[in-house]
């Protein structure tokens, strides 16, 4: 242990700001006096910048500390296996949940050194309920596998055996939950026939690792971290400094610290949240580290039965203030390992009471992540928010479930559940595996008492009832088999606040009575087919989000929407659902602070309306050209408020029109244009707030002048170049002292002719991760090794094996023609990183597979 001084209530100060006991309220109970402004918005965006993370993303490095030996240890066996002649090899890690399996398993995947000794890598946890064709489906995706349009495993594997003959593949199943599920899965992994083949799981459960790995060498349990491990972490979670050392800089919190890390065991989850809580403190005093201790061995002494570690989650729960236990609570709607976009959790929470506006409620998401209490994820590498999702970890999930079922909060229907206890719960969650019927269903709950309804898998019509007369919350987003005539009726349901019919691909229409919804706050039908909204949207006078269209043009004929929507002629009429029609009224939807993707062609008054919703914070319109750019351009310089434009055109000089805006929005931060242009608008150099830029075939022929206006935008974090932007037969060159504040760039090339891109030396000194994308063009890069910062880059190429036959005469040769191309630019990326000081690590991206 670590040395200790005499007790003396010494106070150190914090920036947080919460009590050490807080009472509990009544769960839509909001935390009053919070306000936040426009610059509290923008620092939450860098700090959150920071965070930069991902599914498979760069863990933060402290979440590894006390882990030397194991990483070095699981190392040595990848290696042993590469100087051997075994075709395959299983490694297995077990331990108890929370005790950082993924997290230490996740950095190996991710290490230089193993990332050079596999030609392809693929990294999988296992979801439950478990569906092999998801699993397979991932690993045909990340494996590098030409376009499936299948979706049965057998073709699936038939494609990735194809891929990888001669090729040395490493795959991580992550949480591996039972035998079978292996059972079921290995032998499409031997089917897969590479010639070298590491197979690395994670457990909770020992006979799972030795039923998985036949060899005791290759089994390793995932223990505890050893006492200075277990310090070194709560230091440096607690007072968020490497340098912090407890008994130089804290000698009095030294013996409080020992007897609270005694109780968490040498498992990371519990010192992180028990960490996470201390940090939040206002104060730090021997006295309350005490009184926590304390608190810690009663809760042991009243529940035996609980493990110390379970204690220590649950205190780390009870010291949460009571607006984010509501909202973490909440959490346990979701299915387990579901990873929870932050855009669905702020507006539903906003839609609950939980908060005021969705600019707290992202500042509660922030607050659940500092205090370890959900795990950061990343859906989107150009989130202008880092951070833009979450999952909740196993233990942590175990306690919410338990509470929210203890305060009548959710019930789960699901595969087992006790369906006959009428409770009175106030969150319905009906998961993909519950098979029950009508009867079930009315006896399971009293429906009058649900207040937020969220169905995962398949839609049946019963799900939605007359008597949930009070729900305020209808989430089906991702539900299958819905359909228009289930909405018919959707009108009746009042007090509805958020409506989230994303990505129901078999809605094609919302029925007039939606235009009752008086109280809707949220309506979000983005990757539906419906491409018009009723006349009675315009009665929607709360409504605050409406998100709509599709970020892919999509074509079919659709001949029986005459018989069901109003609008529709008689004859098929092709569905162009970039963005949806509004209707005239929109304009007064004053609470709009959102709106995106709206059709605009010839449709001035539409634009006028617009210019009059002066809350609007995000916009994006499809549409524009020179009929209406005049009239487009003086609206959007209205919104003073505005801080993230979308502008998609099919005409040829978007550029010529967009310059007829006089003044843009000067708070604008984040800009997305997706149309013909030969330069950049002229007054992106005004833009000093601009956090990200998204250029979408453009065709802008960039050169230095252009280069520089961008790259002297002082808060520019994310840049999006993609298809046939900034192309140029001569080098690219991205020059030292330009772009300081870069975090993330995408380059996005599909068959343009593109000379080099260079780096100099010291340019873009704070980037982190470079994703590109090559697909039939050929392109040099140099100076890779001079970024100073960089941590990863996620590399896709591509090269048509048809393409080649055609424009080169070859017919047998052309496949593994491609192949040697795709392979030559993956290595000289290899040895260009290689030499790069940072040792950045090259993950290759699969190809996106059709259904």
């Amino acid at each position: 242990m670590l040395s200790t001084s005499s007790f003396q209530d010494t106070t150190y100060s914090s920036k947080a700001t919460s009590s050490l006991v807080l009472p509990h309220t009544i769960e839509n109970e909001i935390q009053k006096g919070q306000s936040y402004s426009e610059d509290d918005d923008m620092t939450m965006i860098q700090e959150s910048l920071t965070h930069t993370s991902n599914v498979l993303g760069p863990v933060e490095e402290f979440q590894l500390i006390g882990r030397e030996k194991e990483i070095s240890d699981i190392i040595e066996l990848i290696l042993e296996h590469s100087g051997t002649q075994q075709q395959n090899q299983v490694i297995a890690v077990w331990g108890k949940g929370g005790v950082g399996k993924s997290t230490l398993i996740n950095d190996i995947y991710r290490s230089q050194e193993v990332n050079q000794m596999f030609e392809k890598h693929a990294y999988v946890t296992v979801l439950q309920p478990f569906k092999l064709e998801r699993l397979i489906s991932s690993l045909a995706f990340q494996l590098d596998a030409r376009k499936v349009a299948s979706t049965k495993v057998a073709d699936f594997t038939r494609v990735l055996d194809r891929c990888l003959q001669e090729k040395s593949c490493l795959i991580v199943l992550d949480d591996l939950s039972s035998t079978m599920e292996w059972d079921i899965i290995l032998p499409c992994l031997l089917a897969m026939n590479s010639p070298s083949l590491v197979i690395l799981i994670t457990t909770r459960h020992e006979d799972i690792a030795k039923h998985c790995c036949k060899n005791a060498k290759c089994i390793r349990l995932l223990n505890g971290l050893n006492e200075k491990g277990a310090c070194d972490l709560f230091t440096e979670k607690v007072f968020k400094d490497k340098a912090t050392d407890l008994t130089k800089h804290y000698p009095e919190l030294v013996e409080p610290a020992n007897l609270i890390l005694k109780k968490c065991n040498g498992l990371p989850l519990a010192i992180l949240t028990i960490g996470g809580f201390l940090a939040a403190q206002p104060t730090k005093t021997v006295g309350e580290w005490m009184k926590l201790d304390r608190c810690i061995s009663l809760e042991r002494e009243m529940n035996p039965k609980f493990e110390g570690v379970k204690t220590v989650l649950l205190k780390s729960y009870d010291g949460l203030p009571y607006y984010l236990k509501s909202c973490i609570l909440y959490l346990s709607i979701f299915l387990e390992d579901h990873i929870v976009s932050r855009r669905r959790l702020v507006c539903r929470w906003v839609a609950e009471g939980y908060s005021e506006d969705t600019s707290m409620a992202k500042r509660y998401f922030m607050e659940l992540l500092e205090r370890s209490m959900i795990l950061p994820t990343q859906i989107s590498l150009c989130s202008i928010q880092g951070t833009n999702s979450c999952q909740v970890h196993d233990p942590i999930r175990d306690i919410i479930i338990e509470k929210s079922m203890q305060e009548n909060l959710v019930f789960r229907l699901e595969e087992g559940c006790n369906s006959n206890n009428q409770g009175t719960f106030r969150h319905l969650a009906i998961s993909s595996n519950w098979d029950g019927d009508k009867v079930q269903f009315e006896a399971t709950m009293k429906l009058s008492c649900i207040r937020s309804l969220t169905v995962f898998g398949e839609w049946r019509p019963f799900y939605i009832s007359d008597k949930m007369r009070f729900l305020r919350v209808l989430d089906l987003e991702g539900t299958e088999d819905l359909a228009d005539h289930h909405l018919e009726h959707i009108g009746n349901h009042l007090h509805l606040r958020y409506l989230s019919l994303r990505g129901c691909e078999g809605i094609y229409y919302l029925p007039d009575s939606v235009g009752n919804l008086r109280q809707l706050e949220t309506l979000d039908i983005k990757n539906t087919r419906i491409t018009r909204l009723p006349r009675t949207i315009a009665k929607l006078s709360k409504l605050c989000q409406l998100k709509a269209g599709n970020e892919f043009y999509i074509g079919e004929e659709r001949p029986s929407l005459a018989c069901c929507v109003p609008f529709a002629s008689c004859c098929a009429m092709v569905i162009q659902a970039y963005a949806v029609k509004v209707p005239v009224g929109i304009g007064e939807l004053k609470s709009l602070n959102t709106l995106r993707c709206v059709h605009l062609e010839w449709e001035n008054a539409i634009i006028q309306e617009i210019g009059g919703l002066t809350n609007l914070r995000k916009l994006g319109v499809f549409g524009i050209d020179r009929g209406n750019g005049p009239e487009f351009c003086s609206a959007i310089s209205g919104l003073g408020r505005l801080e993230s434009l979308s502008v998609r055109s099919e005409v040829w000089d978007l550029c010529d029109i967009l310059n007829g805006m006089s003044s843009p929005p000067e708070n604008l931060r984040s800009l997305k244009l997706l149309g013909w242009m030969d330069e950049l608008p002229q007054w992106i150099k005004v833009l000093q707030n601009l956090v990200k830029i998204k250029l979408e075939s453009t065709e802008v022929s960039i050169n230095d002048e252009d280069m520089r206006i961008l790259g002297n935008l002082p808060n520019l974090s994310i840049l999006s170049i993609m298809e046939k932007s900034f192309q140029s037969a001569l080098p690219i060159t991205f020059h030292s002292g330009l772009f300081r504040s870069l975090v993330r760039l995408e380059l996005v090339y599909m068959d343009v002719e593109v000379g080099s891109l260079e780096f100099e030396a010291s340019s873009m000194p704070k980037l982190e991760v470079l994703n590109l994308r090559l697909i039939d063009c050929e392109i040099s890069f140099s100076g890779l090794e001079f970024i100073p910062s960089i941590k990863e880059v996620r590399l896709l190429v591509v090269v048509t094996p048809t393409l080649i036959a055609r424009k080169e005469n070859m017919t047998e040769e052309a496949e593994e023609e491609a192949r040697h191309r795709e392979d030559k630019v993956k290595a000289d990326m290899r040895k260009q990183l290689a030499n790069n000081e940072n040792c950045p690590i090259m993950n290759e991206l699969g190809p996106q597979i059709v259904f």
